[in-house]
């Protein structure tokens, strides 16, 4: 039987708390679903990215996850 190779993925603030918002998925729907307002929890999983870009390499979609997350936190800074 063949093994199946997962990507790994480290994202230090999703391996240290183990929360959705924490990682590069829930990151990314936190973005896709942004209409001006985010819960705390979400906005608690922007605000923790480090921005070091340990996610990019493994995205199978290609997604500039860094970018995305510092442009919303750039927002996030000037409007709340």
């Amino acid at each position: 039987m063949p093994v199946l190779r997962l990507p790994r993925i480290y994202v230090p603030t999703f391996c240290a708390i183990r929360i959705m918002h924490f990682g590069p998925r829930g990151r990314i729907n936190i973005i896709k679903n942004f209409s001006g307002e985010m819960s705390e929890e979400a906005y608690g999983g922007v605000m923790r990215c480090l921005l070091c870009g340990s996610c990019e390499p493994e995205c199978a979609a290609g997604i500039k996850i860094t970018e995305a997350i510092r442009a919303l936190k750039m927002h996030l800074a000037q409007t709340r």
